[in-house]
């Protein structure tokens, strides 16, 4: 399927798109559904431009028909890229999206020089962590509560780039 990183011009998809992974997985996003609403217009703008047009932000999509089906994104933070807001439309699930994105997002951590790539994940989210699996991603051993509902907890997870057993596992 195409992937592609989204552009600048396009914060009101963006906005919508996030809008319809909150509503359809309250519990695997660090933001709720009322808080991205009640983000202005200008956030999301700005929001937009940083993923579509700097360095240490990104955010790709598979794109069917105009349609997003699916989307990863990555953000540098303390140095190391961390992987957020994945998401596949509940049509589209069970067609390796996700992990298309994924592995998009890892490519690009790659492309920065990272040692590794590392991502967070509510517990008890099985779909996710089959797809974080699959890409050679493992548990670090951190938790932190899930920020707007604490008393879910998130996991860390970690990819180590560059090495040769860095690569994932092939199932």
């Amino acid at each position: 399927m195409p992937l592609r990183r989204i552009r600048e011009d396009e914060w009101q998809r963006w906005r919508d798109f996030r809008y319809a992974m909150l509503s359809d997985a309250p519990n695997a996003f660090g933001m709720t559904y009322a808080d991205a609403i009640a983000r202005p217009d200008d956030d999301w703008r700005t929001r937009t431009r940083d993923l579509a047009t700097t360095e240490h932000t990104t955010y790709v999509v598979v794109e069917e028909d105009g349609e997003w089906l699916a989307g990863a994104g990555g953000y540098v933070e303390d140095g190391i890229p961390n992987v957020f807001g994945v998401w596949t439309h509940p049509d589209a699930r069970g067609r390796g999206l996700a992990e298309q994105c994924v592995q998009a997002i890892v490519d690009w951590a790659a492309g920065l020089g990272a040692a590794e790539v590392r991502l967070w994940a509510t517990d008890g989210n099985d779909a996710a962590r089959r797809v974080y699996d699959r890409l050679g991603f493992t548990p670090t051993g951190a938790t932190q509560p899930l920020p707007h509902t604490p008393e879910l907890v998130e996991s860390e997870y970690a990819r180590p780039l560059g090495t040769a057993d860095a690569s994932a596992p092939s199932h």
